[in-house]
């Protein structure tokens, strides 16, 4: 049903019936099926899509759908800052297991029609990496995705992998244009109030940053250049030191990937232990997000993608 649903957004009819009825046809179905299912299944059949143009297109409708239809409350809570929960889980894992296996990032996501006849509803967890493949053809939702789930010092990788390993197209400057308008959109009003206290949130100011250097002067520059003018000062000087302290353990294991990176490229990225495997063994316990692992998969799609554009 959902690849039939996908086919018939296919085409210039097809882009015509998802700008016009696109958004209310997929919150219907998530209202019969449940939107996990329905957004994870989505996300399934677009990793495996050859029409990149079409997926690229269909992940950005999708973006915008998670971001605000009142049917995607329920995931669209569980997925914000479910990288907070889901460091919480690990550092407490020794101490607490118990307690731990039924937090926010490992328990499953209830909605109607999500379980039962329908499968098992996947985690919050679960969600954000099968969103993320997909996602990762287009910049613009991979860097939303990752602002809404609070996956901040993740998003100032993609930014570097964007600016250091990828050649920035055209196409991508108008994702990083569209990127800007959203995050100045209602939807990213929490997100901006953290920026009030970048002591505790230091890795959102550099991805911030991160964005303005690579945008061109332009409009989208202009108005994120305004936004941070009006972040507190006296913390910037100190951005690289606090997010050196914000955990010793990430810092550690950035270096060592980043290492890695410089010897091996890309290729071999997905077969190096992930920053929650650092923390939390190679157990592979569920909750675990794989950030190394889902970095090379941003990277190759991306570079698929500027084939298509050069």
């Amino acid at each position: 049903l959902v690849a039939a649903l996908l086919d018939r957004f296919r085409g210039d009819k097809g882009l015509q019936l998802l700008q016009s009825r696109g958004s209310l046809v997929i919150r219907r179905l998530c209202s019969l099926l449940g939107p996990e299912k329905v957004f994870t299944t989505v996300s399934h059949l677009l990793v495996r899509e050859q029409d990149l143009p079409f997926a690229s297109t269909m992940v950005q409708a999708l973006n915008l759908i998670l971001l605000t239809a009142p049917e995607l409350k329920q995931p669209r809570n569980a997925l914000k800052n479910v990288v907070a929960h889901t460091h919480g889980h690990l550092h407490h894992h020794h101490h607490d297991s118990a307690h731990s296996s039924s937090s926010s990032s490992a328990t499953p996501l209830a909605s109607p029609m999500a379980s039962g006849s329908h499968g098992k509803t996947p985690t919050a967890v679960e969600m954000f990496e099968a969103l993320y493949r997909s996602f990762s053809h287009s910049c613009c939702a991979t860097l939303s995705l990752c602002l809404h789930a609070g996956a901040y010092a993740h998003a100032c990788e993609v930014i570097d992998c964007l600016g250091t390993d990828l050649d920035i197209s055209d196409h991508i400057l108008l994702e990083l244009d569209r990127l800007v308008r959203l995050i100045e959109s209602p939807m990213f009003t929490a997100v901006r109030l953290k920026l009030l206290d970048p002591a505790k949130h230091p890795a959102l100011c550099k991805c911030l940053y991160g964005i303005l250097t690579l945008l061109p002067q332009s409009k989208a520059w202009d108005t994120l250049n305004r936004r941070l003018e009006s972040v507190p000062s006296d913390k910037l000087v100190m951005l690289s030191d606090l997010i050196t302290g914000e955990s010793s353990l990430d810092h550690a294991s950035a270096k060592e990937r980043k290492k890695e990176k410089s010897g091996t490229g890309f290729k071999h990225l997905g077969k190096s232990k992930s920053r929650t495997q650092d923390h939390a063994g190679d157990n592979g316990a569920e909750g675990h997000i794989h950030f190394d692992r889902l970095l090379h998969v941003f990277y190759h799609c991306q570079s698929k993608h500027g084939k298509l554009h050069n």
